[in-house]
C-alpha cells in the first residue's frame, strides 16, 4: 500500500492535535522517520494531489478519518478540518 510521508506538521494544526508525526531524525541519528498517510475517509492515497482531491469535498471543521502508518503500524486518527491561513 502506497502512502504519503509527513514531512512536517504546524502547531495548532488539526494535523498536530491527531498527534500526527513529521518527518525526524531516528534515536540512532542515521535515518528519518515519520508518520505516512495511506487513506483519508477511506480512500487510498498516494500522493499530495490525492489527500487534496479527498479534502476539497469537506468543509473545514469537520473531523476526517485519516488512516496512519508508524513504525509498521496502520491506525486511524480524526484530524479536525482547519481552513488554510490567508
Amino acid at each position: 500500500m502506497k502512502g504519503v510521508l509527513v514531512w512536517g506538521v504546524t502547531p495548532g494544526s488539526g494535523a498536530a492535535a491527531a498527534g500526527l508525526r513529521g518527518m525526524r531524525k531516528s534515536e540512532w541519528g542515521d535515518t528519518f522517520v515519520g508518520d505516512e498517510i495511506v487513506a483519508v475517509d477511506g480512500q487510498p492515497v498516494a500522493s499530495t494531489e490525492d489527500i487534496r482531491t479527498v479534502l476539497e469535498r469537506s468543509e473545514v471543521g469537520r473531523a476526517a478519518r485519516v488512516t496512519v502508518r508508524r513504525e509498521g503500524k496502520t491506525f486511524d486518527v480524526s484530524v479536525e478540518l482547519k481552513a488554510l491561513p490567508e
